[in-house]
């Protein structure tokens, strides 16, 4: 049946339509999830007194105004709820997030930092053992070239050493020969020139008809003999020393 006011009333008297219970509340729940920020402000003012426009057909204005009711009930426990320490829990939630995402961040940059100083030093410290190992190389190539070249010094020495020794067998070899061929007329070493130039005299007498080689050989022959005598010589005027010094042995202090 319809009333008066022409609202039809026939429903609202027998009991409330679940469905229209259900439709504001899933409306509430969405706007709930709703961020603030698309809220729609409603102060406890306003549902004490709602106004709806009249029409033909429409809800029943005594369901509507219990569900206004709870509405409002609703809403005061969530103004309630929303202390200032849920608040500040919020933002103690944002904040640790805002940290967290920092830290995050923080730790991908000493990583990736960490790694690249890994890299550059792996790189330096390669180069290092690159050029040590040239170092060692170069210093060994040098090693065995002094090494060489030490060698050949001795044995040039060596060599040097022996030359002289032959040297000195065959002067004495020559002073041996012509001491017994033409032995000195006295002690103190005089005529020994005149015993040499004998002997030459007689080399040129017994070789008259020889070839010019000969006379080149007797030349040299003479200039033994007087290397000879200056050799001999010495130690007659020098004394032990140079005796000494003639045998090859140190002379005495």
């Amino acid at each position: 049946m319809a009333s008066g006011d022409g609202f039809d009333t026939s429903d609202g008297q027998a009991g409330e339509d679940p469905q229209e219970e259900r439709a504001p509340s899933r409306a509430l729940q969405r706007t709930e999830s709703l961020p603030r920020s698309r809220r729609t402000d409603i102060s406890l003012d306003d549902l004490d007194a709602p106004s709806f426009p009249l029409a033909l057909r429409g809800y029943e204005r005594d369901a509507v105004d219990r569900h206004v009711t709870r509405l409002r009930q609703r809403i005061a426990e969530l103004e309630a709820v929303r202390t200032p320490e849920a608040v500040m829990r919020r933002a103690l939630e944002q904040v640790g997030e805002e940290t967290s995402g920092i830290l995050r961040q923080a730790q991908d940059t000493a990583a990736d930092m960490a790694a690249r100083s890994r890299a550059q030093a792996d790189d330096r410290l390669e180069r290092a053992r690159r050029d040590a190992d040239e170092i060692r190389v170069s210093a060994e190539m040098r090693l065995r070239q002094l090494d060489a070249d030490a060698d050949v010094v001795w044995r040039e020495r060596a060599a040097l050493i022996d030359d002289v020794r032959k040297v000195a067998a065959e002067l004495l070899e020559v002073i041996e020969r012509a001491d017994k061929r033409h032995p000195p007329a006295d002690e103190s070493g005089t005529g020994r020139t005149g015993s040499f130039e004998a002997v030459v005299l007689e080399e040129d007498t017994t070789q008259a008809d020889a070839a010019p080689q000969a006379a080149e050989e007797r030349g040299v022959l003479l200039e033994d003999a007087e290397a000879a005598e200056n050799i001999r010589s010495v130690p007659e005027t020098a004394g032990p020393d140079a005796e000494a010094e003639r045998e090859g042995r140190p002379a005495e202090s």
